[in-house]
């Protein structure tokens, strides 16, 4: 059973609006073609990871075409479903998916801000 998921523009609404300098303990880097369906979105799992970086990430897929993992060429828009998984692994929707509430525990649970000095 396929799991609700966040599109790829809520997402990077989302971010826009947090903290970019905050870090989250599970977080998300480099997006690949999901292997649980190459037309969506997967990133990939990173702890401590900086919401400005996710943010350039996510804004950075939209547009791109990117290949799955058995081969094809997939466009990423802003309503692709959003997965959290290595390149290559499926661990299905329930495990994969990035879901609205997995979303806001993402955002609501940081770890730490950094500061800057001047």
């Amino acid at each position: 059973m396929e799991t609700d998921t966040v599109t790829l523009g809520q997402l990077i609404d989302s971010l826009a609006a947090a903290d970019p300098d905050t870090l989250v303990p599970n977080g998300f880097g480099e997006a690949n073609s999901w292997r649980g369906m190459y037309a969506h979105i997967a990133f990939e799992p990173r702890t401590n990871a900086r919401l400005g970086d996710m943010l350039d990430e996510a804004r950075s897929a939209v547009g791109k075409i990117f290949e799955g993992f058995k081969g094809g060429d997939f466009l990423m828009s802003r309503s692709t479903p959003c997965h959290i998984a290595p390149y290559g692994q499926y661990g299905d929707d329930d495990d994969d998916g990035l879901t609205p509430a997995r979303l806001a525990a993402m955002l609501s649970t940081p770890i730490a801000t950094i500061t800057t000095t001047q």
